[in-house]
């Protein structure tokens, strides 16, 4: 046993050929350790959280060993599953937090996905020390960031992919002849048979897109963005940064492959030996699904600001049609049968079969169509949460 420290790595056992991973979680041991004072950070190397992006906290305490003469900064462990020796673990604390949640035994924080709830109070923790209650506990607010907010919309749902041919039965064995007669030939393998058809994708949604000039306590000038329709969301991005609004249609579903053709039998030992029988041909590949067709995208923007047009991208592509399916591969010739006997031979090897064919690629879908006006949308947006303000 580690004196100091529980055991804080990921063994992994192999035992054949099966596998399995152990996870066992860093922590010190606190029982040790006199804290004096806590701090909280992000594992980030922003000071700043994304609103749509998980980030985890760290936690830094200031300690005396209770025996010796040592003083360290302890931390918590970084990482999905931690790592190192060293490390507190976070069950040695408890949170308050506002603007999302977090998960108490590894950090991680989940922000709310409403961008207007946390744009005026942002993200706040208050960490306590749960072994000392006398120290002070860690209380930090982090602004809200949009620079990460790049796209919205959605795209139609991808075509089910093809189902794969049957593989052909392989032909049967010849009978034995032994010495004094000859060996039977072997049978055919049967043909694979071909794979099923992707299905298409569907078409992209439908969508309105309305967008305003705000200003917020973090922020001077952020655009909101509320989008109904076949997707419906709200967001505020940074508009230094165009935003792609996009309305994909669906990816067609890939092509069944074909079956492979059955082998050939064996020809039967004899005097002389017995023919292979032939391999059967590969199936053929089936064709892709077609994409689906782009959906539609109608933006309006602040008549205010029309100028907020220059902050979108508009995209509303056909979806990528569906790979082919892959070819069946041929079957092999079956062998021929042994010599038996004084002036024998051995039976001829079975030919090949072909491999089948592979299918052709789905064609793309059509493009959908995308347009901007300018309209009123404050009285759409109503009432703003306070802190949050339109720029007239």
């Amino acid at each position: 046993m580690v004196r100091g420290a529980l055991l804080t790595f990921l063994l992994f056992v192999s035992v054949g050929a099966c596998s399995f991973e152990i996870a066992l979680t860093p922590t010190v041991r606190m029982e040790k350790w006199n804290v004096s004072t806590i701090t909280v950070a992000l594992r980030s190397d922003k000071a700043s959280i994304c609103p749509r992006e998980p980030v985890q906290l760290a936690v830094f305490a200031d300690a005396d060993h209770r025996k010796r003469d040592k003083h360290k900064r302890l931390e918590t462990w970084a990482g999905k599953r931690g790592g190192g020796f060293g490390h507190v673990g976070f069950e040695e604390f408890s949170y308050r937090v506002s603007g999302g949640e977090i998960n108490p035994r590894t950090g991680w924080f989940i922000p709310d996905r409403d961008m207007l709830a946390t744009a005026a109070r942002g993200f706040a923790f208050e960490v306590t020390y749960k072994r000392e209650p006398d120290v002070a506990p860690a209380s930090v607010r982090f602004p809200p960031a949009y620079d990460c907010v790049s796209w919205l919309g959605g795209s139609g749902r991808g075509g089910d992919d093809g189902v794969s041919g049957s593989a052909g039965a392989p032909g049967s064995s010849g009978s034995w002849g032994g010495d004094s007669r000859a060996g039977g030939s072997g049978g055919e393998g049967t043909s694979g048979s071909g794979g099923s058809s992707g299905q298409d994708g569907a078409a992209g949604p439908n969508v309105v897109a309305r967008a305003m000039l705000v200003r917020t306590p973090f922020h001077g000038n952020v655009v909101l963005v509320a989008l109904e329709g076949d997707v419906r969301d709200r967001i505020l991005f940074d508009p230094a940064r165009p935003l792609q609004l996009v309305a994909q249609g669906g990816t067609g579903g890939r092509g069944g492959s074909g079956g492979a053709g059955g082998d050939g039998g064996g020809g039967g030992d004899g005097r002389p030996g017995g023919a292979g029988g032939s391999g059967g041909n590969g199936g053929d590949g089936a064709a892709g699904g077609r994409g689906g067709p782009g959906g539609s995208i109608t933006l309006i923007v602040d008549a205010a600001h029309p100028q907020l047009e220059r902050a979108f991208v508009l995209s509303a592509p056909g979806g990528d049609g569906g790979d082919g399916g892959r070819a069946g591969a041929a079957g092999a010739g079956g062998a021929g049968g042994s010599a038996k006997g004084e002036d024998s031979s051995a039976g001829a090897s079975g030919s090949s079969g072909s491999a089948g064919r592979a299918g052709a690629s789905g064609p793309a879908g059509a493009i959908g169509t995308a347009r901007i006006e300018v309209g009123d949308v404050a009285a759409w947006f109503g009432t703003l949460p306070d802190g949050v303000e339109r720029v007239n």
